[in-house]
């Protein structure tokens, strides 16, 4: 891993600037894939697409920002909390000019930051610990999972697919296994292969949580 010198973004609320990472090069070396679509790589580091400004803490999408290169590193990411998450999903949601696009990076987002509070811990060491959530936490997750398959679009085999897994996380065991059986399987690769095959078998065993893809 290479850093670059650091991307400066500037609060669009209040001004407040701040300094993010940015990188040269990095790799995948290490990395673990989980069947949320979330990628926890230690040599490639990213920053998080939705930053908390520290000095009015409102929350907004940094690369939809003017962008300035500092003379020096920085190593901060931005990373969010669960509860942080909640609340820039709040914010953001609300505004009518946020695209398809933006909404889906933040309603995907918040789901895998309440797996990471619950399901993945907060080093590599832990992420296979598991806890259980409030059911008021589940509840309002289910509800924001239901929120994000009725307003996106699921054309392709891969959209399908995370379609799939956030029905099966959302305990909807049924509509998962629908939405799988209408995958064209020849349309997968290897990985998007075992995925959906170990998509299935948590399914059919009625289990929502979160899991680790295969290697």
């Amino acid at each position: 891993m290479i850093l670059n010198n650091a991307e400066i973004v500037t609060c669009p609320f209040c001004g407040k600037q701040k300094e993010l990472l940015s990188l040269i090069s990095g790799n995948t070396f290490g990395a673990v894939l989980w069947s949320d679509g979330k990628q926890i790589a230690p040599m490639l580091p990213k920053v998080s697409p939705v930053q908390k400004c520290p000095r009015c803490r409102k929350y907004y999408l940094y690369y939809n920002q003017p962008i300035k290169i500092a003379d020096h590193e920085s190593f901060t990411t931005g990373d969010l909390s669960y509860q942080e998450w909640k609340e820039a999903f709040v914010q953001l949601n609300a505004d009518p000019s946020l695209d398809d696009k933006d909404r889906s990076i933040i309603y995907m987002r918040l789901v895998q930051a309440f797996n990471d509070r619950y399901y993945r811990g907060p080093a590599p060491e832990i992420y296979t610990k598991e806890t259980t959530p409030p059911q008021e936490e589940y509840a309002f997750i289910v509800q924001v999972i239901d929120s994000f398959i009725a307003y996106a679009k699921w054309e392709t085999p891969s959209a399908k697919l995370l379609k799939a897994e956030l029905f099966r996380e959302a305990g909807h065991f049924s509509q998962c296994r629908q939405t799988l059986q209408s995958i064209d399987p020849f349309c997968l690769d290897d990985s998007e292969h075992s995925l959906y095959s170990s998509i299935l078998s948590h399914a059919t065993a009625h289990d929502h949580k979160v899991f680790q893809c295969p290697s």
